[in-house]
């Protein structure tokens, strides 16, 4: 039988020699497992031996790029060995190479799709590699299409404001989808960069395919220039993350390619090796430049758009896109940074002892910041604006005694939470804060949900109930809270609904109204559609 299937066979082995360079991999880990930093921080072993630590994390490096021509150790997802029987459904194509042994995008190679994101002309024309390794087991995952990578470019149709009239550089593109929606969302210059000649010219195709504006830039983290030809407000990278081996040199390029207070948003699938020394560089001073990471979002299948029909079948490429994801979202500080101390490799020897920080737990079905308590904003003398946790915040206000509070919520179990909250508020005699209402709008924050109802109606008139006929040159003793689950998207385009249809503004001048005391204010683009239906007239509420 096996004679009969040699292909099989190459496979088996493969698949033995993957196992048992994992194991060796965890041997090297458990070794040095007490110089490691890890999810939990930094061990409590050896903490007097910094050179011992930092040589620790480069034995770690080194072992990474000793086993790099082994896809199927650091990609598990898509470890299938292609097979040089000519039978298409039993292998994949061996691509083409240049006279250098590199891999040539030949488009003919590959398979092709369409991906579709709510909205209306958001879909997009893709070609893929047919599988993520080569023949010869070379490393091609530039060439496929991953979950973090669709994750991230979802989550910016929901936020635009994000690459919106900004300079957008993507990291390691690949297909550079997030770089393609960042065009299509107006972004004034799109740079997608990434090592690999055959990645660009994908690149290339895709933006020619779906009719972008998108510059490539060849890029080398371990030999970046002297000098950044651009920098970004805004940096993307998906899935480049797998290993601990680039991470050093992953952020020495985003300091160097980031602007002042510009933001980094890091998207990759939960559990990669590195995303800990990632993260615990990220927050140290290098290059006298300081980050803040300010979210972490979670995200699971629940939350990609539909899957292609064309990659239904293809078990490779289901278990590459499906999976549990997070988005890392860092500010540069604008501010000079603290005097830098005696540093190797970046880190100071207090930075290295300290160790990275205990990070909350994220609440995958939720998707909310796990480092920050959003807490209420007035938008207009009366009006507040928040999210569930600002409920928290209404003992607080000692400015307003009664409130009336429209929770708009999708998750059972945030509802629930949030009827017990103000069930706690109600029974705290100790407290001047009353809730006299408290209204629930059952709704999904996604941009076909049914905002423009007689709902919205019946909520705008309870904030006119609290509001009418208020002096507004004063603090009034009553107030309304409309919150959400994190007061992004859907409280915040109630609120504007309101300052169009009641205060005659337009929706640019209530978002700048609502985002001068809540920059990350941003409603989905279904909200954004509905409150330009409500500026221009087609839909009316009384």
């Amino acid at each position: 039988e096996c004679a009969k299937n040699p292909a099989w066979v190459r496979s088996f082995v493969v698949a033995l020699r993957c196992i048992a360079l994992h194991w060796y991999e965890l041997g090297v880990q458990w070794t040095l497992r007490s110089f490691m930093i890890d999810h939990d921080g930094m061990s409590t072993e050896n903490h007097g031996d910094v050179d011992a630590t930092i040589a620790a994390n480069l034995a770690l490096i080194a072992a990474d790029e000793n086993l790099q021509g082994f896809g199927c150790l650091f990609q598990e997802e898509d470890a299938d060995v292609c097979g040089d029987d000519g039978d298409d459904n039993g292998g994949c194509e061996t691509p083409t190479v240049s006279s250098s042994g590199e891999q040539i995008f030949d488009p003919n190679e590959c398979q092709s799709y369409t991906i579709w994101f709510d909205g209306d002309g958001l879909g997009f024309r893709m070609l893929q590699a047919l599988s993520a390794f080569g023949a010869t087991g070379e490393d091609i995952t530039g060439l496929v299409l991953w979950g973090a990578s669709v994750t991230l470019a979802k989550y910016i149709t929901e936020h635009p404001h994000l690459v919106e009239s900004k300079t957008v550089l993507e990291l390691g593109c690949g297909s550079a989808l997030p770089s393609m929606l960042s065009s299509r969302l107006h972004a004034s210059k799109v740079v997608a960069s990434d090592f690999r000649e055959a990645a660009l010219d994908q690149v290339d195709h895709h933006a020619r395919e779906n009719g972008c504006e998108i510059e490539r830039l060849q890029l080398d983290w371990e030999d970046l220039p002297g000098t950044a030809q651009f920098q970004a407000d805004t940096i993307l990278a998906s899935d480049v993350i797998y290993g601990v081996g680039l991470v050093p040199a992953l952020t020495r390029a985003i300091r160097k390619y980031l602007k002042a207070d510009g933001i980094v948003l890091m998207a990759t699938r939960d559990g990669r090796r590195g995303i800990p020394e990632f993260r615990h560089i990220m927050k140290q001073t290098a290059d006298n430049v300081c980050f803040d990471e300010i979210e972490i979002l979670a995200f699971d299948d629940a939350y990609l758009p539909s899957i292609p029909s064309e990659l239904e079948g293809d078990a490779n490429s289901l278990a590459r896109l499906k999976g549990e994801h997070s988005i890392y979202v860092y500010r540069r500080k604008q501010q000079q940074c603290p005097q830098q101390q005696e540093r190797q490799h970046g880190l100071s020897t207090t930075d290295i002892m300290a160790g990275p920080k205990p990070v909350v737990p994220v609440s995958r079905s939720d998707t909310r910041d796990a480092n920050r308590i959003s807490p209420c904003h007035e938008v207009y003398p009366g009006l507040w604006v928040g999210s569930l946790s600002s409920l928290n915040e209404l003992k607080s206000l000692h400015q307003v005694q009664q409130w009336k509070v429209i929770s708009i919520l999708d998750s059972e179990f945030l509802i629930g939470l949030c009827v017990s909250m103000i069930l706690a508020i109600r029974n705290d005699d100790s407290s001047s804060a009353k809730v006299e209402q408290h209204e629930i709008w059952k709704m999904a924050d996604k941009p076909r949900a049914h905002f423009l109802s007689e709902r919205l109606t019946h909520v705008l008139k309870l904030i006119d109930d609290v509001i009418g006929g208020t002096n507004v040159t004063r603090q009034p003793s009553s107030a309304c809270l409309v919150h959400c689950a994190k007061g992004v998207s859907r409280s915040v385009a109630v609120c504007a609904a309101w300052l169009i249809t009641r205060q005659a503004l337009t929706l640019q001048q209530a978002m700048e109204r609502i985002r001068e005391v809540r920059p990350n204010a941003q409603p989905n683009l279904g909200f954004l559609a509905g409150l330009r239906a409500l500026e221009s007239g087609k839909f009316q509420v009384l």
